[in-house]
């Protein structure tokens, strides 16, 4: 089957979250499976070109009316970890992607449009023979309608849509409808955002022109029909449910893998944890932490938005700090109040090496480092539509400490509290969204790490076991496909 996933991010060129990692992951992964796949994506200026193997500029060149405005589009061709990858390159009259980042700018709803718009017009014209569109949350949820409106009769192909995060649903005027070609009067009532009729949501877009739609967990799906994780639309997906479902989300094991991994300075297994301890070492060296063996290191890795938890994230490090473990924060914030707050924190801790707090969230290779060289991981999200994080921890042996929400809860098993912790325990875990809660539950897993090693290490062994490859979720989101195109 021929088929293009259209996104807005892919690991590592252009990445800011886990669409980036599932952009990557998911394409590779139905590729695997025999399938003819595309990548269809905005020629970023602040694209980490070094990554690509092949960057060329085609001999393509074709016309897009957005607006009053003719724009002239160009299309670069390059392979990345195996795929072939389009780079959408509007330049004349004025480029929409040469901002110095991905999202941010005021005009992000008409650059995504825009890109739908292009890559639509792209695939009519050069891939025709697709089957299969795959596109990605609120920046390209505008090329279902398109499609139905404007390219069903020049290719025929079925319309997949994938809601990584139901809190960004991209509203915006209503007036993009009629850049892109689209009769406002036809398509406003649906498109409409509930509440505002003067604006469009391009979420709810999505959900109503396309043919299938997932979230990227199965709790999280049952968790946005409730208003609150639906925002606004958890009627339309009740509404809808025939074509919908959760598909839990995967990693590359072959990008994530501590016997392979070429950041890592030893590589490990589950068999021979020793390694681990010797890149836990090495850490220490790089971060200049001191080498106490006995000591654990704690580590979160996220983005921090108000999502993650921002309130338990900072009292984790403190509680962890007190009972005498080191903590290593990896991330950044792109709200400026929330990212200050962190360096003010990490002033305050400037003179206790037990405490690191690394800001440069785009150095890929030391994360690996920070996966392999932890002990821990928290993730205390608000709510977490699937959560990647948590299942690299697992692999690397290092083990999550979760609210049970969304993803988290789907993957991350308690290994005192669950009905079946002997055979799935795999982590730590609790519910309310509390200070109280994070820090009764890191002193939980402080207490078996330092009173029942031997447990400690079959946890971590079968969290290593457990497959969360995108092996098996792929399997399921070609079987939609098949369905999608009677195949």
């Amino acid at each position: 089957m021929k088929i293009i996933y259209i996104s807005s991010e892919i690991s590592p060129i252009a990445k800011v979250g886990g669409l980036a990692d599932v952009s990557l992951g998911l394409s590779r992964a139905v590729q695997a499976l025999g399938n003819e796949v595309s990548i269809i994506l905005p020629k970023y200026k602040c694209l980490k070109n070094s990554y690509l193997e092949h960057l060329k500029l085609l001999d393509v060149e074709y016309k897009v009316k957005f607006g009053a405005t003719t724009y002239t589009v160009k299309v670069w061709e390059a392979m990345l970890h195996g795929l072939k990858l389009y780079l959408i390159d509007a330049s004349s009259p004025k480029s929409f992607f040469d901002s110095p980042t991905i999202y941010g700018q005021r005009n992000d709803s008409q650059r995504f449009a825009f890109f739908s718009l292009a890559s639509l017009e792209f695939i009519s014209k050069y891939h025709s023979d697709t089957e299969l569109l795959h596109i990605n949350e609120w920046h390209t949820a505008l090329a279902a309608p398109l499609y139905k409106e404007k390219y069903r009769y020049k290719f025929d192909a079925k319309i997949m849509f994938t809601i990584h995060n139901m809190n960004y649903q991209g509203v915006t005027g209503a007036s993009l409808l009629k850049k892109v070609g689209l009769d406002t009067d036809k398509y406003l009532p649906q498109c409409s955002h509930p509440g505002s009729p003067t604006k469009i949501n391009l979420i709810k877009t999505g959900i109503c022109f396309s043919d299938y739609i997932n979230t990227v967990s199965p709790k999280y799906y049952e968790e946005i029909k409730v208003p609150k994780n639906g925002h606004g639309l958890e009627s339309l997906v009740q509404e809808n449910e025939k074509k919908f479902t959760g598909i839990l989300n995967g990693i590359d094991y072959e990008i994530w893998n501590p016997k392979l991994d070429k950041s890592l300075n030893t590589n490990y297994s589950f068999d021979h944890l020793e390694n681990k301890y010797a890149a836990k070492a090495y850490l220490r060296e790089h971060l200049k932490m001191p080498q106490t063996n006995q000591v654990p290191i704690v580590t979160c890795i996220c983005r921090l938005v108000p999502q993650k938890g921002i309130r338990m994230i900072k009292h984790a490090i403190e509680c962890t700090l007190k009972s005498n473990g080191q903590f290593i924060l990896f991330g950044s914030s792109p709200i400026p109040k929330i990212q200050s707050d962190f360096e003010k924190l990490a002033k305050k801790h400037a003179d206790n090496p037990n405490a690191q707090f690394i800001f440069d969230s785009y150095n890929e290779e030391l994360s690996h480092q920070v996966y392999a060289g932890a002990d821990m991981l928290i993730c205390p999200s608000i709510f977490e539509p699937c959560g990647l994080t948590q299942l690299i921890a697992l692999q690397y042996g290092t083990i999550p400490i979760v609210r049970q929400t969304g993803g988290l809860a789907d993957t991350i098993f308690d290994i005192e509290n669950h009905e079946d912790s002997d055979k799935l325990g795999n982590g730590f875990s609790y519910l309310p969204p509390t200070q109280k809660a994070i820090e009764q539950t890191l002193h939980r897993a402080f207490k078996i790490y330092f009173k029942n090693p031997m447990l400690w290490k079959r946890t971590i062994q079968r969290g290593m076991n457990m497959d969360f490859s995108w092996k098996n979720s792929a399997e399921k989101y070609f079987e939609i496909y098949r369905k999608l195109t009677h195949k």
